[in-house]
């Protein structure tokens, strides 16, 4: 945990091995007494679990950095490049992080961004700041019509966008100069979108088209505007292409007398949701999600508070288990005996899940991991097959809260690795 800044005269030249930035941050600071290019070795492997780096550039300067390998282990990371800050008559201002490669772990999910709240100039010509990777993307992070998946851009809780790459330039918020516009006719912004549409509601919502519609990417609810997703029949479903679901304050899919269903599109193994985190109003996800022809895993990203926890209310069919990563997940079943996480595995990420109203939210099945300063609540009694608690960053102790009595597997384990000493785990309330 905690943040290791460079700044002034500060280096990390000699650093042998990958260096691990795990639930804390770096920082490359370049707004004290010098604007040092190379704080970092150019070689230097970093894995990012939960971590973050960011390039503070200087006032009136090109600043640059460039990196080794940067693999994103797992949980919500984050990219920054911020020009420096603005100064009268000044005529450069840039910051450029380039990275030798990039890849990303199955349910890692990437925040990029350029510090400075509008997402507009990110990854453009000028004074602005770039993310730039010089190797090719890995086929788990190459845009699908042009969303990158796995990835969003938010410098401020009240602006998220989809995010494409454009070589040499690097990532940038989809709509901005050069990279795919979004499809947002506003009204029913449903209507006329395709399987390469990246739908964005403009105003009002969307209604699938009867009989299902399939789409590439979807964002509810920019800053200021948005809607709902609704279907005409219970059993119509909506495929979203890439993945890719950014969510806003009380923008619903689906309601609870017309579910509908939600998938990824085929080849697509993960379904991202990510909760725009400037909002007071937490969103029901009534559809039911499904897998695609092959298992599906949820993968929940909420950078923001407990207040804006997405929620699920289905009785859900995706197998290929549940990821939270960051902020959290309330599960609010409508039914009793209705289970929102199905089997397939559960793993926190630096992230909560809660349970509200009924017991056995989660299948019993469900092996549970929490890394870093995860936490679990239970509502009455529950079962499951194991737990293992993995303390690898932050400071804030990973927990498991069960209310009534909460049943280990005959075959279960309750594991421990302790590799943060700053914390234990603990189990605590219930029997």
């Amino acid at each position: 945990g905690g943040t290791l800044s460079l700044k002034d005269g500060g280096t990390l030249l000699s650093t042998t091995g990958t260096l691990a930035v795990r639930q804390s941050a770096l920082v490359l600071d370049n707004t004290g007494s010098k604007d040092v290019a190379n704080r970092v070795s150019d070689t230097q492997a970093i894995a990012l679990d939960g971590g973050s780096i960011s390039l503070l550039g200087r006032s009136a300067a090109n600043t640059t950095e460039t990196l080794g390998s940067v693999s994103l282990v797992g949980g919500l990371n984050t990219l920054t490049a911020m020009a420096g800050g603005p100064t009268s008559g000044e005529v450069v201002k840039s910051a450029t992080l380039t990275l030798s490669s990039l890849t990303r772990g199955f349910g890692a999910v990437l925040n990029v961004n350029d510090g400075s709240g509008s997402n507009a100039s990110a990854g453009q010509l000028g004074n602005t700041g770039r993310v730039v990777v010089t190797a090719a993307l890995p086929t788990n992070f190459t845009p699908i019509n042009g969303v990158v998946p796995g990835a969003y851009m938010s410098s401020q809780a009240d602006r998220f966008d989809l995010v494409g790459y454009t070589p040499g330039l690097g990532f940038a918020a989809l709509g901005t100069a050069g990279v795919t516009p979004y499809f947002q006719p506003g009204g029913n912004n449903f209507l006329g979108a395709d399987a390469t549409s990246n739908v964005r509601f403009q105003s009002g919502g969307g209604t699938v088209t009867s009989g299902g519609q399939t789409i590439n990417s979807l964002h509810t609810s920019p800053e200021g505007g948005g809607g709902a997703v609704t279907f005409a029949n219970a059993a119509d479903k909506l495929t979203v292409n890439s993945g890719m679901v950014i969510l806003g304050g009380g923008q619903n899919i689906g309601s609870v007398d017309v579910r509908g269903a939600l998938t990824s599109g085929a080849g697509q193994q993960e379904l991202f949701f990510v909760q725009r985190s400037g909002t007071s109003t937490q969103s029901n996800i009534n559809a039911v999600i499904t897998d695609n022809g092959s298992p599906v895993t949820l993968v929940v990203t909420n950078p923001g508070a407990s207040t804006t926890n997405p929620i699920l209310t289905a009785h859900n069919s995706y197998t290929g288990g549940t990821i939270v990563n960051g902020g959290g997940l309330d599960l609010v079943s409508t039914i009793p005996g209705d289970v929102p996480i199905p089997a397939g595995g559960l793993t926190l990420n630096g992230g909560s899940v809660r349970m509200f109203n009924n017991a056995g939210q989660i299948d019993a099945s469900n092996v549970i991991t929490l890394n870093g300063p995860s936490s679990l609540t239970y509502v009455g009694n529950s079962a499951v097959a194991g737990i293992v608690f993995n303390s690898n960053g932050g400071t804030t102790a990973p927990t498991v809260s069960p209310a009534g009595i909460l049943t280990l597997a005959n075959t279960g384990n309750i594991t421990s690795t302790p590799s943060n000493v700053a914390v234990t785990p603990i189990i605590s309330g219930g029997t």
